[in-house]
């Protein structure tokens, strides 16, 4: 696999004049964070053009759109701290200008998390396999951002290269997004409420309706309610031991019957 040269902010490196692919490994570790959530990063991938935005929401790639539509660009999450970004230029549009490769924390703002209290971030350049160029980010560099666009794979006279931006946001994926044309529902929006690290289910849980207030009912209403059920019952009694004329007679409202009957134990 060869040993990776460390490069530093703004420190580009090719990818190789001839080569035929190349691949971003991002890692990244929380260790030492001891806060009540978890830090859920997300990462994905913005296929830009000559005036520096998308032509449309597919070159938009991320987790659910994990591939683009040439399928020259592949992003794998193999594992917790790992992403990968392949990326194959022999398919690869040649109105393509640069790829930006960026992460974003889920729910950042209301679990008050930011990249500052990420350990380590790291990104490494493979080319066929064999590991180029690495960039770690400072960890005093960011201390309020939500979204970095860690480093960028660009063309420059048809060689591709490698440059580690390592530029920050403030207001995560929305902020990127606005950055780099992708046009975003404002309902729909969040890619920091994604089903798959969505750690709150009452967010999706229907509005409780409200209870209709019951109606007013006077006590002389109640007492007839309380009349109307004592006779019920009588009558089923009575029905009950067979003495159906009785029990109709009852239900019929005949006063003089109450007196005379006497309930079965």
């Amino acid at each position: 696999m060869g040993y990776a040269v460390k490069v530093v902010k703004g420190q580009k490196i090719s990818c190789g004049e001839n080569t035929s692919n190349a691949s971003v490994v991002l890692n990244w570790s929380d260790f030492g964070y001891k806060g009540s959530y978890d830090i859920e990063i997300d990462v994905s991938a913005f296929i830009l053009y000559a005036d520096g935005k998308v032509k449309s929401d597919d070159d938009f790639i991320y987790y659910n759109n994990p591939f683009s539509r040439d399928g020259s660009i592949k992003m794998i999450e193999s594992e917790k701290g790992k992403s990968e970004l392949q990326i194959d230029f022999t398919n690869l549009s040649q109105d393509i200008s640069k790829i930006a490769i960026t992460l974003t924390i889920y729910d950042a703002e209301k679990r008050k998390l930011n990249f500052g209290q990420i350990s380590s971030l790291t990104a490494t350049l493979l080319s066929s396999g064999t590991k180029l160029a690495s960039y770690t980010v400072g960890k005093d560099d960011f201390n309020i951002e939500t979204a970095i666009v860690i480093c960028e794979i660009y063309r420059y006279k048809n060689v591709w290269k490698f440059d580690p931006v390592g530029e920050g946001y403030k207001n995560g994926l929305e902020a990127l997004c606005s950055a780099f044309g992708v046009k975003v529902e404002e309902d729909n929006f969040q890619m920091q409420s994604n089903p798959k690290k969505q750690s709150n289910p009452s967010i999706n849980k229907p509005k409780a309706k409200s209870k209709a207030k019951p109606p007013e009912v006077s006590k002389k209403e109640l007492y007839g309610y309380a009349d109307s059920i004592i006779v019920a019952w009588k009558a089923v009694d009575l029905i009950l031991r067979q003495n159906n004329t009785l029990a109709y007679d009852i239900l019929d409202g005949d006063p003089e019957i109450f007196d005379n009957i006497v309930f079965s134990s």
